[in-house]
């Protein structure tokens, strides 16, 4: 089968999340083209809609149809007859000069005794609140075919999960949930899987992993407040989704967080404290400061972690950097992580993934780590 995955504002970072999936379900894909942000795929037969119900960074999924004809419009108006066989028909058009097809096609229709309306594509709300999916009228032009829209983000859920939920903290920096799945589906946990997060703060990795069907929650923050933050989430997300979870929230700093488990974890998820807020009006020197404190945070934290993990477990990890200027300052501490017996897991050959907007003073570089003497 042919797919096109259409990437968020993150396109390399929703590109490895996808692969991270195929190869969670044991599934083959491969690359037929990338242009900007769609992702042409060639892969074995999937369930669109089961696949973007856990993905966080993909915009829509699409897949190939063939159909007859002597051009494109000739293909598109026998495809949409076949598609929605009675009744007015109503359908989009992305991709590859569109705005020269969209009346040719409508005529070729009228050709054919159907009505036709075109509707103009803003964002996936105009895909859903149209019922392009349900009618399968939402077709993509490209120099791979044509392909048709089986599955969009659901982008309702997504907003209520980051404003609707009872505790949330913009200011604070509170982690994306599109990007929390993200790194839960980085991870390739199973859903069995005792799944930690130890820096929880209101519980946003916590919430998207049991809205994704993980069952076996645990969450940590010294901050007392936000423990009970994530407890008031967690309660809600349950309620409001009709979920099925156990969890267990502790109150402790990280560096004690071993003698708090019963058993060890099998995987790691989680975005640490990240330093204090920014300003934009920080030196650089003040800037390495704080780099140099995180660096001894996250080096004593994941001599924690080793002795927590499981034998074959996984840790997913953000590592900030910070904006000066026209460049990036990174902390510099994979060596000594490494001497706390962990080793970066790449991903598709490359170290990390960075995930950076253009307003943000703060990046986030995305590892993954397993223990170095693991299989």
């Amino acid at each position: 089968m042919k797919y096109l995955f259409k990437l968020g504002h993150q396109p390399e970072i929703s590109k490895a999340e996808i692969f991270s999936v195929f190869e969670k379900k044991g599934l083959w894909c491969g690359i037929i083209n990338q242009n900007e942000n769609n992702l042409f795929l060639s892969a074995e037969m999937i369930d669109p809609k089961e696949f973007m119900s856990i993905l966080g960074g993909t915009i829509l999924i699409a897949e190939k149809v063939e159909s007859e004809g002597s051009d494109e419009v000739e293909k598109i108006a026998n495809y949409l007859t076949e598609a929605q066989p009675e009744g007015k028909i109503e359908f989009a058009l992305s991709g590859l000069n569109v705005e020269d097809l969209l009346m040719p096609v409508k005529n070729k229709l009228k050709e054919k005794g159907r009505s036709a309306r075109f509707v103009k594509i803003k964002n996936t709300a105009s895909i859903k609140y149209n019922n392009l999916v349900e009618f399968g009228t939402h077709i993509h032009l490209s120099n791979q075919g044509l392909f048709v829209t089986k599955a969009i983000q659901p982008f309702e859920k997504m907003k209520r999960h980051g404003r609707d939920r009872p505790e949330a903290d913009p200011e604070s920096g509170m982690l994306p949930p599109k990007l929390a799945r993200i790194l839960i589906n980085l991870s390739q946990a199973n859903k069995t899987n005792q799944l930690l997060d130890p820096f929880c703060g209101s519980g946003t990795i916590l919430m998207e992993a049991a809205s994704m069907g993980y069952k076996n929650l645990i969450g940590n923050d010294k901050d007392s407040d936000s423990i009970e933050a994530s407890r008031k989430n967690l309660e809600w997300i349950k309620e409001a989704e009709q979920l099925e979870f156990e969890y267990e929230l502790l109150n402790y700093p990280t560096e004690e967080i071993s003698e708090q488990l019963k058993n060890k974890v099998d995987c790691i998820i989680t975005e640490p404290f990240l330093g204090k807020p920014r300003t934009g009006k920080e030196s650089k020197s003040i800037l390495n400061k704080r780099k140099n404190e995180l660096r001894r945070l996250y080096i004593d934290t994941f001599y924690e972690f080793s002795d927590i993990i499981a034998e074959d477990g996984v840790v997913v990890f953000i590592i900030p950097a910070f904006r000066f200027e026209d460049e990036w300052l990174r902390i510099d501490c994979i060596s000594e992580l490494k001497q706390a017996e962990f080793k970066p897991t790449p991903f598709k050959n490359q170290d990390y993934l960075f995930y950076s907007r253009d307003d943000q003073l703060v990046g986030r570089e995305i590892w993954k780590f397993t223990l170095a003497d693991s299989n």
